[in-house]
């Protein structure tokens, strides 16, 4: 699921349209933030996974929007965090041959 742009704070950020046939920017409005992001997702799944089903596809997208939204953090920082997301959750094999 991709979740809209908040930069780490849970706070959504305005947002702006760029028509991209016709120009990339559009006063201090540019699609290179978008493109470098996706960008970077593809290259991350080539890289890491070769290949994703689209049965799996949310998990690594959700997987990398962590990743992206946290690269300022230290590792023990990214860890802390995301051990508190999880708290009380538990996925099982099970659970993912069912869906």
């Amino acid at each position: 699921m991709l979740r809209p742009p908040t930069h780490g704070s849970g706070r959504l950020l305005p947002t702006r349209r760029v028509d991209t046939s016709a120009r990339t920017v559009v006063g201090d409005v540019s699609t290179n933030q978008a493109e470098g992001y996706f960008g970077q997702l593809k290259r991350s799944i080539d890289g890491t996974h070769h290949h994703v089903s689209k049965h799996h596809l949310h998990r690594c997208v959700s997987e990398f929007g962590f990743r992206y939204t946290t690269c300022n953090l230290s590792d023990s920082e990214r860890m802390k965090r995301l051990m508190r997301q999880t708290g009380g959750r538990r996925l099982t094999r099970r659970m993912l041959a069912a869906r």
